[in-house]
């Protein structure tokens, strides 16, 4: 049985290990040591979250980050939230030690698979408003388009982009693929070192 407590703001008051299986809680200060009590005396108190080794898949730790992220079952994840950076190293340390049957590596995500999102939003951008300029410019010379039908989808919402006219269309489409740009930066800058225990087929 291995025992960390926190104190600290927006960290897991209670992890735990013990018998395979990894537990977290954030009881109330007055229920606090009633807990520590029980994992004393060897007691699993019963409103602790626990996650057996055999449900896990893998294991996240991002370096620069506050958390060490469980994934297991079928698509579920729970966070180790940790504001004490040697806590959160040894906390992993132990897993790594701990868990068999588990592959470590560590990698620091290529840009474009940390940025996919960002990526293809300005992909997304980019074809609609070329689309819609093109609309638009066609509107501009006198032409007149008209949805066909009772829904509408991609192209009732590109023709309604159109009739902003031209410079309408251009200045809302540099607007959001500033955002997007943006975002794309800043997901970059967060890009981190992250170490993995990976569940061997």
């Amino acid at each position: 049985m291995k025992l960390w407590t926190q104190n600290k703001p927006k960290s897991d008051k209670i992890i735990l290990i013990s018998e395979n299986c990894i537990y977290k809680g954030n009881p109330k200060n007055n229920k606090f040591q009633n807990y520590l009590s029980e994992i004393k005396k060897e007691k699993i108190p019963n409103e602790l979250f626990g996650i057996p080794y055999s449900y896990i898949k893998r294991i996240e730790n991002p370096i620069d980050k506050n958390k060490i992220i469980i994934y297991y079952g079928s698509d579920s994840e729970e966070e180790l939230n940790i504001y004490d950076k040697n806590v959160k190293i040894e906390i992993f340390e132990f897993l790594k030690q701990d868990i068999k049957n588990f592959e470590y590596k560590s990698e620091t995500p290529s840009f474009i698979k940390n940025a996919k999102t960002q990526l293809f939003a300005i992909l997304i951008i980019t074809v609609l408003f070329s689309w819609a300029t093109y609309l638009a410019i066609q509107i501009d010379n006198g032409a007149v388009y008209e949805m066909v039908g009772s829904g509408v989808g991609i192209s009732g919402i590109v023709l309604s982009i159109a009739q902003l006219g031209t410079i309408g269309v251009l200045i809302l489409f540099f607007l959001l693929l500033s955002i997007a740009t943006l975002s794309l930066i800043r997901k970059n800058r967060k890009r981190t070192e992250t170490e993995f225990l990976i569940r061997m087929i």
